[in-house]
C-alpha cells in the first residue's frame, strides 16, 4: 500500500516529501479518490519498486494544496532528489499511469532486474508474459547484471529478471546452463535465445533482436528437453501448425551455415515453427528418433513425423514444406495424412 502523507507534511516554507533513499524517483497523488484510486497505485507500486508512492488527502491537508496550487483532482507530481520535476493537472487513471511510466522510464535510469524465487514463478513469467523474456542466469553479482540493469532503463518494455543459479537448482537444470553468466530469452513459453558464458557481444546484438516485433521469425526455437519437444508438437497440433525440427551439432561446419539459411525460410513460413535440437545433449531421444547424421531436419504435423531431409539440402526441405502445405490446402479438415 502505498504511504499517507500526514501530519507536518505541509509545514511552512516549501513542502516536504517523506524521507526516501537517495535518487529514486516518488510520485505524489493529492486528493486521489480511495476507492477509485488506491488499488491501482497498490499495483503500480508493485510493478515499480524503485518509485515511491504517496497519496494525499487535500481535505486533511489543505496547506500542501495551497503549497502546490493544486486546483485539480485528481493531480500528480513527480519528485526527484527532492525537486518537482513534472506535475499533471487533473488527470484520468489512464494518462497518470502513462505520465509515471514515462517519467520512470526514462533512458538511462538503471532498474533493478526482477528477480524469480522459484520454479513456479519462472513457468508463470515465461508462459504468460506478452512479449519477450529476457533472464540472466548467475552464481553471484557480476558486470552483467550491472550492464542489463542499465538496459532495463533504457528498454521498459522487456521484462529483464535473473536467477540465482546457487539457491534454484530446478531452475539451472529446467534451462540446462552450463556457465555463469547465461542469458536465455522466452517469447510466448518458447525458448528462442541461450547465450553461454559471459559474453557481453552477443548479449548486445540479443537486445537488439528482441524489440523486433517478428522476433518468432529472427530466430529458432531452441529445444533444451524431451519435454520442450513433445510441447511444441502438442503446442503444434492445437494450432494447426507444422514443425520443423533442425538436428544438428557444434562441430558441424555444414550445419552452422544452415542455420543462417534456416532463418530465412522461417521468416517466409511464418504459420510454421522451426526448432533446433543439439544432437549431442539429446543422444537418446536423438537415437529415439533415427537420427544418424547432421543436419538432418524433420517436418511435422499433428504430432506425426510426415517427412524428413538428410544433410545440407535447403531446396530439398523447402520443396518438401511446399507439397505438404499444399496437401493441407486441397483437403483442409483432413490433418491426419502422409
Amino acid at each position: 500500500m502505498s504511504p499517507v502523507i500526514g501530519e507536518g507534511a505541509g509545514a511552512a516554507g516549501a513542502p516536504r516529501p517523506p524521507p526516501h533513499p537517495a535518487g529514486l524517483h516518488r510520485a505524489l497523488v493529492p486528493g486521489l479518490p480511495l476507492a477509485a484510486g488506491q488499488p491501482e497505485i497498490a499495483k503500480w507500486a508493485g510493478d515499480y519498486p524503485e518509485v515511491v508512492f504517496c497519496t494525499i488527502d487535500v481535505d486533511k491537508h489543505s496547506d500542501i494544496a495551497d503549497d502546490f496550487h493544486i486546483e485539480d483532482l485528481p493531480t500528480v507530481i513527480f519528485f526527484k532528489n527532492d525537486k518537482v520535476k513534472e506535475m499533471v493537472r487533473g488527470a484520468s487513471l489512464k494518462l497518470i499511469h502513462e505520465t509515471i511510466v514515462k517519467f520512470r522510464d526514462k533512458p538511462g535510469i538503471p532498474r533493478p532486474l526482477r528477480p524469480i524465487m522459484s520454479i513456479g514463478e519462472f513457468r508463470f513469467i515465461t508462459e504468460t508474459e506478452k512479449g519477450p523474456v529476457v533472464i540472466l542466469v548467475q552464481n553471484g553479482s557480476s558486470g552483467m547484471e550491472k550492464y542489463m540493469e542499465t538496459v532495463a532503463g533504457q528498454l521498459p518494455h522487456i521484462l529483464i529478471c535473473c536467477v540465482d543459479a546457487t539457491e534454484h537448482l530446478n531452475i539451472l537444470r529446467k534451462l540446462d546452463v552450463k556457465k555463469f553468466p547465461s542469458v536465455v530469452v522466452f517469447l510466448d513459453g518458447l525458448l528462442v535465445k541461450h547465450i553461454s558464458g559471459p559474453n557481453k557481444n552477443a548479449v548486445m546484438k540479443m537486445f537488439n533482436l528482441v524489440q523486433k516485433p517478428d522476433l518468432h521469425e529472427s530466430e529458432l526455437i531452441i529445444l533444451k528437453e524431451r519435454t520442450d519437444y513433445l510441447e511444441i508438437l502438442e503446442r503444434a497440433n492445437n494450432e494447426h501448425r507444422f514443425v520443423v525440427v533442425f538436428f544438428f551439432a557444434d562441430y558441424c561446419g555444414h550445419c552452422k551455415k544452415v542455420d543462417r539459411n534456416i532463418l530465412k525460410l522461417a521468416e517466409n513460413n511464418q504459420d510454421v515453427f522451426f526448432c533446433k535440437m543439439d544432437v549431442e545433449e539429446h543422444k537418446k531421444l536423438i537415437g529415439n528418433l533415427g537420427i544418424k547424421k547432421v543436419p538432418t531436419f524433420q517436418l511435422y504435423r499433428s504430432k506425426l513425423l510426415i517427412g524428413e531431409v538428410v544433410g545440407s539440402n535447403e531446396r530439398e526441405l523447402k520443396r518438401l514444406l511446399q507439397r505438404h502445405k499444399a496437401r493441407i490446402s486441397l483437403n483442409t479438415k483432413n490433418d491426419f495424412y502422409f
